[in-house]
């Protein structure tokens, strides 16, 4: 009786531990979604660190910095970032259920927001300290 016990008691602990990992830990990587992902993104109501970036070409600087210290970020703390450029689509990027603005970097939990950093408001020698504090208030608020 002891043995089917312990046993059952093992696979709990084992399932329960699957449930809480961390849905933002990923290789390491910034990867782009199209059209279709970001949609099946919020649609299929997923978790993770979503990035929108500006269709402005006078952006394109700034906006390259931001991703380069993304990809800096996401390899340093083993975690996957998405990226969406909403230069590839020729609507308002909302109507695909994306809620944030061009230039933020948006955790969302099961397809909702729960937190939003605003690049535009930072100055260049801001951004990699905020980016790393946005990330760390998630993990303890979330994780």
């Amino acid at each position: 009786m002891k043995k089917p016990f312990m046993l059952i008691s093992i696979m709990f602990l084992v399932a329960l531990l699957g449930c809480t990992k961390n849905e933002i830990r990923g290789n390491g990587e910034v990867i782009t979604l199209d059209i279709n992902e970001a949609r099946e993104f919020i649609d299929e109501k997923r978790t993770g660190l979503l990035y929108i970036k500006s269709p402005y070409q006078s952006r394109e600087k700034e906006e390259a910095y931001y991703i380069e210290e993304l990809e800096s970020i996401s390899k340093k703390e083993k975690l996957n970032i998405l990226l969406f450029d909403t230069s590839q689509y020729n609507g308002d990027h909302t109507e695909l259920g994306l809620k944030q603005h061009s230039r933020t970097l948006a955790f969302y939990q099961k397809g909702e927001i729960k937190a939003e950093l605003d690049f535009s408001n930072l100055s260049k020698e801001q951004i990699p300290a905020a980016i790393h504090t946005f990330i760390e208030s998630i993990r303890n608020e979330y994780y």
